[in-house]
């Protein structure tokens, strides 16, 4: 589910899916959010408290974009993506 605050942001309810045989936890967290026609809606790095995800499990999370990472403020369809990364 994804939807704009009174603010401007945009909040976006996820399952967070942990596929691996063990557990995973979390810290940083690059999301990128993309309309139907494959364009960037919002990105941003996501700091969380750390969020553990038990290996073969998913858990919800809603990820909140500020206004001032949005660039596509309507859409019909998303998806949302963990971009490459590049190396250096």
């Amino acid at each position: 589910r994804a939807s704009y605050n009174e603010e401007g942001n945009l909040g976006v309810n996820i399952l967070v899916r942990n596929g691996s045989t063990q557990a995973v936890s979390l810290e940083l967290l690059p999301l990128e959010m993309l309309n139907e026609n494959g364009e960037i809606i919002a990105k941003g790095l996501f700091t969380l408290p750390p969020l553990t995800i038990q290996a073969n499990t998913s858990k919800p999370w809603t990820f909140i974009f500020p206004k001032e990472l949005v660039e596509i403020n309507a859409f019909s369809q998303w998806t949302i993506r963990i971009p490459d990364q590049e190396v250096i």
